[in-house]
């Protein structure tokens, strides 16, 4: 580990010990030891640049051991989180520190953390979700081509996706539809409760009165007489008139147009 000060202090002699417990595979112990250690260095306030520089390589050095423990403790976003904190570090470092008098096992230790984190791509991200009510269904849009909706069982989810879109849906309840930035790697946890539909308002019967029959009948429509409907019919023939009475009359035309010829053939009517 690189300090600011030449002198042993509480932070150096704890990072030996955290050192010692690691090479013995004491990966609890360890840890802790390495944790406690990334705190002192915290509280510390270099004054030169080029202090704050070798703090910041103590720093990334502890990551790193740490981002190895979460590795042998099998917890893989553990071991991503402190892999991305050590690299956005690194980033703010001047190119020439490797030319400085520091721990000569530091570049080979960045350049392996590089590689693990280039990994990370595959670690999922862990979600939980709280839904209510308890019968909620939830589905998300997975990035595949086409996309399509696949329901959630239970309440946890994994994902690499940095974007997560979500729909939930109850009977009697109105859908929701949301999307989620996620932070890669952390654990993260949600809580969505449906609204019920509003409930339909109730019709007011409508009475009709209806106007009871009169006693009084109703009156039969009058026929209108009829000339046509007389069993006497005037037939106007060549400037005269004949009165027919039970007969079917016809008149055929003949030349010259002024005279006509009477067919009268018997009537079917009883006279």
């Amino acid at each position: 580990m690189v300090v600011s000060d030449a002198q042993a202090d509480q932070a150096e002699r704890l990072y030996f010990k955290a050192m010692k417990l690691f090479r013995s595979k004491q990966w609890d112990a360890s840890q802790k030891a390495f944790k406690r250690t990334l705190v002192l260095l915290s509280k510390r306030a270099p004054k030169g640049k080029k202090q704050r520089v070798l703090l910041q390589l103590g720093r990334c050095d502890l990551l790193y051991h740490l981002a190895l423990l979460a590795q042998k403790q099998a917890r893989p976003q553990a071991r991503c989180l402190h892999l991305q904190d050590l690299i956005g570090r690194l980033q703010g470092l001047p190119k020439g520190w490797r030319r400085w008098r520091v721990n000569r096992l530091l570049p080979k230790r960045f350049a392996h953390a590089k590689t693990l984190f280039s990994r990370c791509g595959k670690v999922p991200t862990p979600l939980h979700f709280a839904l209510s009510p308890k019968e909620t269904k939830l589905e998300w849009l997975t990035n595949t081509t086409p996309p399509s909706w696949t329901p959630l069982q239970g309440t946890h989810l994994k994902t690499t996706q940095r974007s997560l879109k979500i729909r939930l849906t109850a009977k009697g309840y109105i859908p929701q539809t949301h999307t989620l930035t996620l932070q890669a790697w952390k654990t993260q946890r949600f809580s969505y409760t449906l609204k019920p539909k509003p409930t339909p308002a109730r019709r007011t019967p409508v009475i009709v009165a209806i106007k009871p029959p009169t006693d009084r009948p109703p009156q039969k429509a009058k026929k209108k007489s009829s000339l046509l409907a007389s069993p006497w019919l005037w037939v106007g023939i060549g400037g005269s008139a004949v009165l027919v009475a039970g007969i079917v009359v016809t008149a055929v035309a003949l030349q010259p147009k002024d005279e006509m010829v009477l067919v009268i053939e018997p009537s079917k009517r009883n006279p």
